[in-house]
């Protein structure tokens, strides 16, 4: 059971939140509030109990962004999945930056949240499709290339093109014949060689030397 508090600030889009994720059987809504002001209030009551918070970026008196901070800080091992309506990259750069998991986009949510919560929870991150171009884009400046790409293995681009495919670290291991802990070991040590941070700037370094070609990714 994966247990959820909701924050969103449109009591409409909260209810329609709510009975999307209350029709499947794996989540638990704990609680939804319309700020996250009003969630901190609560806080210590949940703290121990909250797997995923999802919250809207933009709210008043606390804003997703700045609540993301706060939660981690009182509490590193809760995950959080920023909800927005921005396709900017600088949006979803500050989410991660300040410890978001996953970056869904208010108008897919129906189609996108379930399956960002499961790949959170799994471990793993989550950006809607539809934002992936402008974030790339606004990331690739920041990406170094390394000189020589030889020194990817054929396993590390194996891991690279089915991360690419969005398959969570259990998924991989799977694919690959692989132990779960032999696929996080393969990737750190990947994230270490290539100079980078997480999934998401994994894939702009693999475009960026040419690892991975986004016309073999489906």
């Amino acid at each position: 059971m994966i247990n959820l508090i909701i924050v969103e600030d449109l009591p409409i889009v909260l209810e329609g939140i709510g009975f999307l994720l209350s029709q499947e059987k794996e989540f638990n809504i704990l609680h939804t509030y319309t700020s996250g002001a009003a969630l901190l209030r609560d806080f210590n009551q949940f703290q121990t109990k909250i797997d995923i918070i999802i919250a809207d970026i933009e709210m008043p008196e606390l804003n997703g962004i700045e609540l993301t901070k706060k939660i981690l800080k009182k509490n590193a091992d809760i995950k959080i999945i920023a909800l927005t309506m921005h396709n900017e990259p600088e949006y979803c750069q500050n989410a991660f930056l300040a410890g978001a998991r996953g970056y869904v986009s208010k108008e897919k949510y129906f189609d996108d949240l379930r399956t960002a919560i499961y790949k959170v929870y799994e471990g793993d991150y989550y950006i809607s499709n539809e934002y992936i171009s402008q974030i790339i884009q606004g990331i690739t400046k920041e990406v170094k290339p390394i000189n020589n790409t030889t020194l990817i293995s054929q396993r590390e681009k194996e891991l690279i093109y089915l991360i690419a495919e969005g398959f969570i670290n259990k998924e991989i291991a799977s694919h690959m014949n692989m132990s779960l802990r032999a696929i996080e070991s393969l990737k750190s040590r990947l994230l270490n060689k290539t100079n980078t941070r997480n999934n998401a700037s994994l894939l702009v370094w693999a475009i960026k030397n040419k690892v991975l070609n986004l016309d073999t990714v489906s």
